[in-house]
């Protein structure tokens, strides 16, 4: 049975739809829970969407957009091609994107714009 990720409003409720689902006995529920997070994450990272890099209070926030993505070696190895406002431009992995460390309250890293500022 295929989910219709459309209708899958919350990472959670995926998750448990996926547990559900799974038959492999060797798939362990933290399996799913690590791959549909990752899924879930590099869904939200969609050519033409705005970028904010945040890098610390004492440091400008970088603003730019995603314009390339090449998925040419797979689902594990996405990569995305952010080119910022002032001119650089800077290659990452999608599951570096939306996924910073907290450092005394803030999130540091790469983020779409949508994620920064929920």
């Amino acid at each position: 049975m295929m989910r219709n990720k459309e209708t899958d409003m919350t990472l959670e409720k995926r998750i448990e739809t996926a547990i559900a689902e799974n038959t492999d006995p060797f798939t362990t529920d933290a399996d799913i829970r690590f791959f549909e997070t990752e899924e879930w994450n590099a869904e939200k990272v969609i050519l033409g969407a705005k970028m904010i890099g945040y890098f610390g209070a004492m440091i400008p926030l970088w603003e730019g957009e995603i314009v390339t993505i090449d998925r040419t070696y797979g689902s594990a190895m996405e990569e995305a091609k952010i080119k910022w406002d002032n001119g650089s431009h800077t290659w990452l992995l999608l599951s570096e994107i939306n996924s910073g460390p907290t450092v005394n309250g803030s999130s540091i890293g790469y983020y779409t714009e949508e994620e920064f500022y929920a």
